[in-house]
């Protein structure tokens, strides 16, 4: 007997955090902490209790870090967990932009939480224009609305960019309210 039913699918998560030096080294050291805890033991972590989370990230691995940004990725089982990252910001007070994608049912996007809510927005590439991309199995490359592109995380890094903040101190500057 198989167990391909119960076979999770992977979504890959790329996550930057940023926010003051401190917050952000305390991300970092907790996250050490929990990359060296994987090794060790295999399973899935989280920087939330056990009990209060439903989402674990596997195949952690640290890209880089500096004291105002810590980038990461991982592997979630189906998706990512939206409300546990509002946590871990809330938490560190750290703003996150997580770029995910679970190309086995076709889900692309990118999830923004910043400045304790200020924005919190998921944008994700919808399904009528995932099944109109053509992706050409010998090359590699996606086309859509007669343009083509390299590769899928082309167009997808395409596609999302137009509702992607991409200037976040600029954001804060016209949306915040004076502390």
């Amino acid at each position: 007997m198989n167990n391909l039913g119960n076979m999770a699918n992977w979504c890959s998560n790329f996550v930057t955090f940023t926010g003051r030096s401190g917050n952000i080294e305390k991300l970092y050291s907790d996250i050490e902490r929990l990359k060296q805890e994987q090794i060790e033991h295999g399973n899935g972590v989280s920087l939330l209790s056990h009990g209060n989370t439903n989402r674990y990230m596997f195949a952690l691995d640290i890209q880089s870090h500096d004291k105002n940004e810590l980038i990461i990725n991982f592997e979630t089982k189906w998706y990512i967990s939206i409300e546990d990252f509002k946590v871990i910001c809330d938490k560190y007070k750290v703003n996150i932009s997580c770029d995910y994608e679970e190309p086995g049912m076709g889900i692309y996007g990118n999830y923004q939480y910043l400045y304790g809510g200020l924005l919190d927005k998921v944008n994700e590439v919808p399904d009528d224009v995932m099944q109109s991309v053509v992706e050409d199995d010998d090359d590699g490359t996606v086309t859509y609305n007669m343009k083509t592109y390299g590769c899928m995380t082309e167009f997808v890094e395409e596609y999302l960019s137009k509702n992607k903040i991409k200037d976040l101190a600029q954001y804060e500057k016209e949306n915040r309210s004076p502390d």
